[in-house]
């Protein structure tokens, strides 16, 4: 994101609802809210305030309608949703998904050969199996990228 900015493509203060209307696409839909509200704080989210979680955005509403929690630039708060709401942006000014944007600014540059917001086969016989009360889960293959939470790296 930041090369972006670097490049004057995206003004780390200008309100992200002025470049993008509609933040919350239906990506992620088990995760994300169902519905942005009419309310007149989100104009007041920048890109400077995702960076630094103070939006006020909640950390993943799962399917419930948006709610802020606090007046944007008040408080600390994390937010995956704002993530995606930043991302949602840079996809829309950058004309290309995160996958590409990300390797082309800081996996090929860095030489990171094994990381990717997106599953790729070649993950299926290295990467590890998280468990849950000792049970092994299912491996999530992402098709898309999610900023939040779907980047599969190695150390």
């Amino acid at each position: 994101f930041l090369k972006e900015a670097a490049a004057r493509k995206i003004d780390l203060a200008r309100p992200l609802v002025s470049i993008l209307d509609r933040p919350f696409r239906s990506r992620m839909r088990r995760l994300m809210a169902s519905e942005i509200p009419d309310d007149p704080r989100l104009a007041l989210i920048t890109p400077r305030m995702v960076l630094s979680h103070c939006t006020g955005v909640p950390n993943w509403a799962r399917n419930q309608p948006l709610a802020l929690q606090f007046r944007p630039g008040e408080k600390f708060g994390y937010s995956g949703e704002a993530y995606v709401y930043l991302q949602n942006v840079l996809e829309h000014v950058a004309g290309q998904p995160l996958q590409d944007l990300a390797r082309r600014h800081v996996f090929d540059p860095l030489g990171m050969r094994d990381s990717s917001f997106v599953w790729r086969t070649d993950f299926d016989s290295r990467a590890a199996i998280g468990t849950e009360e000792g049970t092994p889960r299912p491996k999530w293959h992402p098709s898309e990228g999610l900023a939040a939470g779907t980047l599969h790296t190695t150390a």
